[in-house]
Formats: C-alpha cells, sequence, structure tokens
C-alpha cells in the first residue's frame, strides 16, 4: 500500500464539548471530524451527555487522543503524477529500444573532433522524446546533430507503481571520429 501526502491538525474548542480533527489529503477538500471532548473519565464527555448509553472509549487506543499512528486507511488510490518526474524512488528508468546515431558534423570532422552532449528530455508515457535540450556539451558544433538524433529514438515508458509516466531523462551523445 503506498502512502500518500496528509496532514491532520486538531483543534479544541475551549469551554466546548468537541474537539474538531480537520484531515487533509494532497488533491481532496479538507474533512472535520468532530469527536466529543472527555473529561478526565472517560465514561463521560464535557458535557456529561455522550449520547450514548455505552462507555465512551479513546480513539484507536490512545489514551491521549488521536495519533496520526492510527489505523490505515483503505480508500487511498495511488495517483499518476500529472507533471513529469524525475528517476528516483519507486521510479523506474525508461528503456531504450530504437537508438539513432547522429551524423557526425562536417565541420568537426574535419578537424578530427571528438566530444559529447549531455541531452535533457522528457520521454513521456508512449516513449517518445520531447523537449530535447542540451544541458552541457564539450563542442556547440555538435549540438543539433545530438538532438536531431535524441529527437527520433524510442524507448519503453518509465514507470510508477506500474503505471506508464512521463519522465525528466539525461541522456550523453557521443561523437568519436573513427578514421
Amino acid at each position: 500500500m503506498q502512502a500518500t501526502a496528509a496532514s491532520v491538525e486538531i483543534g479544541v474548542d475551549i469551554g466546548g464539548t468537541f474537539t474538531d480533527v480537520v484531515c487533509r489529503r494532497a488533491g481532496e477538500p479538507p474533512r472535520i471530524l468532530k469527536i466529543p471532548t472527555t473529561t478526565g473519565d472517560p465514561n463521560t464527555t464535557a458535557s456529561g451527555d455522550s449520547g450514548s448509553d455505552q462507555p465512551q472509549g479513546v480513539p484507536w487506543g490512545d489514551p491521549h487522543g488521536i495519533s496520526v499512528d492510527g489505523p490505515p486507511a483503505t480508500d487511498i488510490i495511488p495517483v499518476a503524477p500529472t507533471a513529469p518526474v524525475r528517476i528516483t524512488g519507486d521510479v523506474k528508468a525508461p528503456v531504450v529500444i530504437h537508438r539513432v546515431t547522429p551524423p557526425y558534423p562536417r565541420s568537426a570532422m574535419a578537424i578530427h573532433l571528438n566530444g559529447s552532449v549531455i541531452v535533457e528530455c522528457i520521454i513521456d508515457k508512449t516513449g517518445h522524446v520531447r523537449d530535447a535540450q542540451v544541458l552541457r556539451s564539450s563542442s556547440p558544433l555538435f549540438n543539433q546533430s545530438a538532438i536531431d538524433a535524441v529527437l527520433q529514438w524510442q524507448f519503453t515508458p518509465g514507470s510508477l507503481h506500474g503505471t506508464a509516466v512521463d519522465t525528466i531523462f539525461d541522456l550523453t551523445v557521443t561523437f568519436q571520429v573513427t578514421q
């Protein structure tokens, strides 16, 4: 089960008969739970009437009230991120399935120049490359050739908990004179 970002805020109405507990989950409206405020006797509320003939117990067995370590929520469904994610934690990296070799720039070939270009791009949920841009380059002579080639590469998409996601990926394109 995957945990999601959530927060709990507890506010006490001084002199009141209820404790307000505000539960917030990312992307959802807050939920307010009203819990009867108890006195030192767990069988009565501050007003003396619990509305029930049963003893008032303690939430989740914690004598100090509600704890963030309460029972796990069972209605949490993992949601795929809407923005591209970096390859960290549970995010699985895309895998190249078709690579295009960039043409060697003539001006670099003429002077037997070797080099490399690091291209940052987004690999979308279908495995296509988009938004490619040069992060670092040993020579600007290689930049356009590297970007043109990378945009033709094909990948199996990255995934998060088995669901395909857009990923931010760095690719290194190396140019080396072989003659």
